[in-house]
C-alpha cells in the first residue's frame, strides 16, 4: 500500500485530496487488519444479531482513544443518531442483507471537511465475528486450498478442479469467501496467480449466476435441441471491449459446429495463410471441445468458461465446466 500511494504521489499529478484520500485508504487498511479485535469489540456489545454495521468516526490513525463507534441493528435503527435520509437508506440497505454480514464502514469527518471534493469513507464488507463463523471461514480458507492445490495438478482433472469450485460458490456467501480470502493474505503472502485467480473466479460466480436466469438460458438455446456447449472465452484486451459485460465474447457451440469448425480450421492449416501456432492451439482447443460434448449428457446446456491469457501468464488452467444447466 505504502509502495502504491508513493507511485502515485510521483508519478501522477494528483491533488492535495487525492494523495490524502490514498493515505486514508493506506491507514484503514492497516488498521482493519491489524489493529482491531471485531470479536472482542461485538462481545463487548452484547453480541448482537446481525447484520450489524458498525460505524467507526476515526479522528485520528495513530490514537484510538478519541474515536467514536456507533453499531446499527434492525433493532435499534430507529434509535441510532442518523439522518433521517441516512436511516432510510441504511434500513433499505439492512433489510436486503443476510443475517451473517457484518459491515464496517470507517469514517473520518475532518478529512472531508478539509477536502470537500472527496467524501473519506471506507466500506468494508465481512461477516459477523462469531465463534461459529469463525469455525466456517478456516474451512472456506482451507476450501481454497484445495482449488489452488488443484491448479497445479498434472495431468489437469477439468471434472474434478470444476466440482471444487462450484461446490465453493454453491456452499459459501461472498462475504465469506471475501473474508476466507483476506485472512489468507495476512497469514502468508499470496501468490499473484493466487490474486488473479480469485479476480477469475469472481467473473465465473458472476456469468453462472446469470445462467440460472431462464430467460437467458431460453436466449442462449432458442431452437436448438442437440447438446450445447456454451465457451465463454474471457478477454481483457482493448480489441475485446465491446464485450465487458461477459468478460468477453460468448461461443454457442453444438457437435455439429464444433466438427464444421474443425474441418475450416485444417483447411486453413494447408494454405497456411495465418501462424502455424495459432491454428494448432485453436485445434487442439476445439478437439478438447468436441472431447467434453461427447461426455455431457445428450440434449443438455453446458458452460465452459475460459481465460486464456491468463493461462499463458501463469501457467497453470484458468477453467470451469458447468454441466447440465
Amino acid at each position: 500500500m505504502q509502495h502504491t500511494v508513493n507511485f502515485f504521489e510521483k508519478k501522477f499529478n494528483i491533488t492535495p485530496g487525492q494523495l490524502e484520500l490514498l493515505k486514508f485508504i493506506q491507514q484503514v487498511h492497516r488498521i482493519h487488519r491489524n489493529k482491531i479485535d471485531y470479536p472482542a469489540f461485538w462481545n463487548s456489545h452484547g453480541r448482537p444479531d446481525g447484520p450489524c454495521f458498525l460505524f467507526i468516526f476515526m479522528d485520528d490513525y495513530y490514537d484510538q482513544s478519541n474515536w467514536n463507534y456507533q453499531i446499527v441493528t434492525l433493532e435499534n435503527l430507529s434509535e441510532a443518531v442518523l439522518t433521517e435520509e441516512d436511516r432510510e437508506r441504511i434500513e433499505a440497505e439492512l433489510n436486503i442483507s443476510p443475517p451473517h454480514r457484518f459491515k464496517i464502514n470507517f469514517l473520518f469527518m475532518e478529512k472531508s471537511e478539509q477536502f470537500p471534493e472527496q467524501k473519506f469513507l471506507m466500506e468494508i464488507w465481512t461477516s459477523m465475528p462469531s465463534d461459529d463463523n469463525e469455525v466456517r471461514i478456516r474451512r472456506v480458507q482451507d476450501d481454497f486450498e484445495k482449488i489452488f492445490q488443484s491448479l497445479l495438478q498434472k495431468p489437469f482433472d477439468i471434472h474434478a478442479h470444476s466440482a471444487l469450485v462450484l461446490n465453493h460458490f454453491e456452499s459459501n456467501p461472498g462475504d465469506f469467501l471475501r473474508t476466507a480470502l483476506e485472512r489468507m493474505s495476512m497469514e502468508k503472502e499470496l501468490e499473484p496467480l493466487h490474486l488473479v485467480y480469485n479476480q477469475f473466479f469472481a467473473r465465473v460466480g458472476d456469468l453462472i449466476g446469470r445462467s440460472k436466469i431462464p430467460e437467458v438460458v431460453d436466449a442462449w438455446r432458442g431452437d436448438e435441441e442437440d447438446t450445447m456447449l456454451m465457451m465463454f472465452r474471457m478477454s481483457d484486451a482493448e480489441e475485446d471491449a465491446e464485450f465487458r459485460d461477459t468478460y468477453g465474447p460468448i461461443f454457442r457451440l453444438t457437435r455439429t459446429e464444433i466438427t464444421d469448425y474443425l474441418d475450416k480450421l485444417e483447411k486453413e492449416k494447408l494454405t497456411a495463410n495465418v501462424q502455424m501456432t495459432t491454428i494448432d492451439y485453436e485445434i487442439g482447443l476445439y478437439q478438447r471441445n468436441l472431447e467434453l460434448i461427447d461426455e455431457m449428457e445428450k440434449g443438455s446446456m453446458n458452460l465452459l468458461f475460459l481465460h486464456e491469457e491468463w493461462l499463458h501468464e501463469y501457467q497453470v488452467p484458468f477453467a470451469c465446466l458447468v454441466k447440465n444447466v
